[in-house]
């Protein structure tokens, strides 16, 4: 019995051998496709692209337009958003069997997308986008990778978008700055001068005190009572001054003079000078 079993099982032991070598076959060939079909790094293709290149030519012959389902008040106009793109070219791609696998990734600070179109020939071709965004808040980040997914798709599809969604990945708006006017340049006072003259009268008029000359009037205001008390009792008497000119005119058109100080002259010699 024990014989005549064993002669009864010999038969099906190639055939199991066969079933062993044959599944061990399978299991490398899609463990070797595997392998170089998603390599993670940017800009790579694989040795030959003759299959998915014809693929993605017939691919490109079946993409739509896409539709500006999205508007940006930033920019205030319509745009191609992620899921209009996508509308535009899945139906394309998954007809001619292109699967497209879009991965967020990051290097030295800078925030990325890989796209890749995958064939079931084994062959790929694949982009790495990178870009640093303006802030690091999820909400930029995410708007970021929104917008890098939709130009990786349109790149290696070849769908062409009208503008972008990218505002809030961008810094923020600043209101625009008017360039500064400059302030308008004060006039130089005139310097003063130097007058020597006899006092033809002295009128006090409110606070202010006016000493004629004959060819000028000369004002001493309420701020110098020093200067206006040396002046009260001027009339005849010669005085020696020294002036600030003004654009001030006389009734009579003399020019008018605003008095620093003042001094009376007797004998070639001042006398009784006054502070201003």
């Amino acid at each position: 019995m024990r014989d005549a079993k064993l002669v009864e099982v010999e038969p099906e032991i190639p055939q199991m051998l066969q079933m062993t070598d044959d599944i061990q076959k399978m299991v490398e060939a899609v463990l070797n496709r595997l392998s170089v079909s998603v390599p993670l790094v940017g800009n790579e293709r694989s040795q030959t692209i003759g299959k998915i290149g014809g693929a993605v030519t017939k691919a490109q012959a079946m993409v739509k337009a896409a539709k500006k389902d999205g508007f940006n008040p930033h920019f205030e106009r319509s745009y191609s958003s992620l899921s209009g793109c996508w509308d535009a070219c899945r139906e394309a791609v998954t007809a001619n069997d292109i699967a497209v696998v879009q991965l967020p990734c990051s290097e030295d600070g800078q925030i990325g997308i890989m796209t890749y179109l995958i064939h079931p020939s084994g062959e790929f071709m694949g982009s790495k986008l990178l870009l640093t965004p303006a802030r690091s808040d999820p909400q930029s980040v995410g708007s970021l990778i929104t917008y890098m997914r939709r130009y990786g798709l349109c790149a290696m599809v070849g769908i062409s978008p009208e503008d972008d969604d990218g505002e809030k990945s961008m810094p923020p708006k600043q209101a625009q700055q008017q360039p500064k006017q400059a302030a308008p340049k004060k006039a130089k006072p005139p310097e003063s001068v130097t007058f020597s003259g006899t006092v033809q009268a002295v009128l006090a008029v409110s606070d202010d005190l006016y000493v004629m000359f004959e060819d000028r009037v000369c004002v001493a205001g309420s701020t110098n009572r020093q200067i206006q008390q040396s002046l009260m009792n001027s009339e005849g008497k010669h005085m020696s001054m020294m002036l600030q000119p003004t654009d001030k005119k006389s009734k009579t058109g003399l020019p008018v003079y605003a008095i620093l100080s003042c001094y009376q002259v007797v004998g070639g010699v001042k006398d009784g000078a006054g502070a201003s």
